[in-house]
C-alpha cells in the first residue's frame, strides 16, 4: 500500500495523482499514465500503481 490519493493535479503535460502515505514526510506526485497506473478499480476504490524507480524514498 503506497498511500491515499489526496488530489488529482494537472500542470499541462499530464494528470498527476497526489499521494500521501504513512511514512511519507510529504506528498508524492505520481504521473497518471497507463505505465505508472495500469489499473483503476472504481468499484473497490483501489488503484494499482507501478511507480518509476526512486519516486518513493524507500526504493533504491
Amino acid at each position: 500500500l503506497l498511500g491515499t490519493v489526496r488530489a488529482v493535479q494537472n500542470h499541462g503535460a499530464t494528470d498527476l495523482l497526489e499521494i500521501m502515505g504513512a511514512g511519507l514526510k510529504t506528498t508524492v506526485l505520481l504521473p497518471f499514465t497507463r505505465q505508472a497506473v495500469p489499473t483503476v478499480d472504481l468499484a473497490s476504490g483501489r488503484i494499482v500503481a507501478d511507480p518509476p524507480l526512486g519516486l518513493f524514498a524507500d526504493e533504491a
